[in-house]
């Protein structure tokens, strides 16, 4: 069966995820003649001129690329600036005659003709250059600020405004509104989680124009083959997230489970990961065209590198271990099945059990506020891997859900002063040991914890790292021998490399405490040379955020509705069995 399972944050918080990113720090000690944050270009072009490559330490080695770095966005910002003017000076140089049947050639085309010819560029890389030099200088000023200051990749500042261009009309309110709100939240972020940030954001200020977004791309969902070289194709599949995350979870069990019973056989598997994934896709649409009724499977003997071997990992067993028994009244149709195995085929292929991570099946992860869940508001909430995702389609799979966490968060708002009068246990959070409520003593946390964990968190807490919770190892901040609890206020989610570089590479990470000026589960990072980064936790649907439209005139009023009611909802869910899913019969018409 698949689980899905919904984490869902109570909403008694009050970590500002639009001040995340003001509160970002990094200290770039690397180099330590050179201040990379207030050095002026000029200082910053000298001092990498000046260092040698054979003569330079690894420090200094890493400061010359970091500076550099620095030094390309600042002058990516500055050709866009200057593009910006020369497209609008272009723009007014061209004539033409009255009596003309051609249109005009506008500034940007006359532009990216000059680069073409002076670069090399192809036409269309030199139009789309200019383009977006003169959209980002006109339409999301403060964003190109953050490429000129270093804080941002040009290519990220690109991928916002087409983003937001898809969804607003440049110049308005709400338009100023998300850029106001990602000026805070993008330095430092990759292409990636500039994306994530954004997307975020353009759900947060229209959650309707959002859900209407949602329901037309619905319809245009699609599955298209395509040739690659090598005799190789490919597939595009554009479908919902939460049935795109099912399948990608499903393949994970697949590939793992195929792995672990080859190990149980002393026999290993040397596919990779991706190869089993691949294999066990094409080993279910080899069966139906080859008019094997589901689950039965062709077996090729031996193992000749090809996609048509024994994908799975599952066990085969002949069909008469579906007969019906003699005490039964009824049978399942599919132990109905008398004929004889076709050639090929060794009979009912049972799937393995799916491995579990972290404890858990394969599931999809949704977090959503209380609030949400309620109906009280149409704030986005996230799913695992996928981003934000419109209120309505969050409450859909969290109201399926086999189990839920609930993220209790410290409110900084007025609501939380006045539902302070309320009696509610004492709320602790990642890094807040010395109110820890942890009875367990044992080093491998309870299953409970872990999905505290995994629901805080989402994905590896390295910066940069995309890798989902559910497949990294829970670490403790403070090592469990050194006096640490394994409690959500000293684990955190690492992938298997980053947990490595951590353990054996020098590296060393804290959680900071509820009395430094950080978000609760900030993470500070300590690198082999010396730099220090604070890493902010992922923001939480329903945490306190000064952009949010949540906010009203009566704050007490609208907690006792939301407690009230999400009591009754928790109970709902909670109390409510997964209905049992019979396994469908062997023939018939498929379900699509």
């Amino acid at each position: 069966m698949f689980e899905r399972v919904a984490w869902v944050s109570s909403g008694d918080a009050g970590v500002s995820a639009r001040g995340c990113g003001a509160l970002r720090t990094v200290l770039l000690s690397a180099w330590p003649e050179v201040d990379l944050h207030t050095a002026s270009a000029g200082e910053l072009l000298s001092a990498v001129q000046d260092m040698p490559a054979d003569q330079a330490s690894e420090n200094r080695c890493l400061g010359v690329v970091v500076a550099s770095e620095k030094l390309i966005r600042q002058l990516n910002a500055l050709q866009a600036r200057h593009l910006n003017q020369a497209a609008r000076l272009a723009a007014q140089a061209q004539s033409v005659p009255a009596d003309a049947t051609c249109d005009p050639i506008d500034g940007i085309a006359s532009v990216a003709s000059e680069l073409s010819l002076a670069l090399g560029w192809a036409r269309k890389t030199a139009t789309d250059r200019v383009g977006n030099s003169v959209l980002l200088s006109q339409e999301l000023p403060d964003i190109l600020a953050l490429v000129e200051e270093g804080e941002l990749d040009f290519q990220a500042a690109v991928s916002v405004h087409t983003q937001m261009r898809n969804c607003l009309e440049p110049g308005t309110a709400l338009w100023r509104r998300v850029q106001a709100a990602l000026v805070k939240l993008l330095p430092g972020k990759s292409v990636q989680r500039a994306i994530a940030a954004t997307q975020r954001e353009l759900q947060k200020v229209d959650p309707q124009a959002a859900q209407k977004r949602h329901e037309e791309s619905v319809k245009s969902r699609y599955v298209r083959a395509f040739p690659l070289t090598d005799g190789m194709g490919g597939l595009d599949i554009r479908l919902r997230a939460d049935a795109v995350a099912l399948i990608d979870a499903q393949l994970d069990a697949l590939a793992d489970g195929c792995r672990d019973a080859a190990r149980r056989a002393g026999t290993p598997d040397r596919r990779t990961h991706q190869q089993r994934r691949t294999d066990a896709l094409v080993g279910v649409f080899r069966a139906i065209h080859d008019q094997t009724p589901l689950p039965l499977l062709r077996h090729s003997a031996g193992d000749t590198g090809s996609h048509d071997k024994d994908t799975f990992g599952g066990r085969f067993t002949s069909p008469s271990h579906f007969s019906p028994k003699p005490s039964s009244s009824a049978s399942h149709p599919r132990s109905t099945r008398t004929d004889p195995v076709r050639k090929g085929v060794l009979g009912w292929w049972l799937p393995p059990k799916p491995p579990t991570q972290q404890g858990r099946r394969p599931h999809l992860v949704v977090t959503i506020s209380a609030q949400t869940l309620l109906g009280l508001d149409n704030l986005p909430g996230e799913l695992q891997s996928f981003g934000s995702v419109p209120a309505d389609l969050a409450r859909e799979i969290a109201r399926q859900a086999g189990r839920i966490t609930v993220i209790p968060l410290r409110r900084s708002t007025a609501a939380g002063k006045m539902m302070s009068q309320v009696s509610r246990p004492a709320v602790h959070g990642p890094g807040d040991q010395a109110n820890c409520t942890e009875s367990s003593l044992r080093y491998k946390p309870r299953q409970s914890v872990i999905d505290k964990v995994v629901a805080r968190f989402q994905h590896c807490s390295h910066p940069g790292c995309s890798q989902k919770a559910t497949r990294c190892d829970i670490d403790h901040a403070i090592p469990f021998a050194k006096g640490g609890f394994s409690c959500p206020c000293n684990l955190v989610p690492l992938c298997r490399f980053h947990h490595r570089l951590k353990t054996h590479g020098g590296w060393r990470l804290r959680l900071t405490g509820p009395g430094e000026p950080h978000p609760e589960g900030t993470i500070e990072w300590r690198s082999r040379l010396g730099q220090r980064h604070f890493e902010p936790p992922p923001p939480l649907p329903g945490a306190s955020d000064d952009s949010s439209p949540d906010d009203d005139a009566d704050p007490f009023a609208r907690e006792q509705l939301r407690h009230a009611g999400w009591e009754s909802e928790l109970r709902r869910i909670t109390s409510r069995r997964l209905p049992v899913v019979e396994p469908p019969p062997p023939l018939g018409d498929p379900p699509f």
